[in-house]
């Protein structure tokens, strides 16, 4: 695990987490927009 606060490793870890978020879209994006989400249920 990378320290977030150690900025010499900020473009390297900046490069991770674009990649790793490119691939989440890519996977999810589809499911996530057929959702309806007026119909989900908050619990309180």
């Amino acid at each position: 695990v990378e320290d977030p606060n150690d900025r010499d490793k900020w473009n390297e870890q900046h490069t991770w987490m674009m990649e790793n978020l490119e691939k989440f879209k890519r996977v999810f994006e589809k499911r996530i927009r057929k959702m309806n989400f007026d119909e989900l249920q908050v619990e309180e």
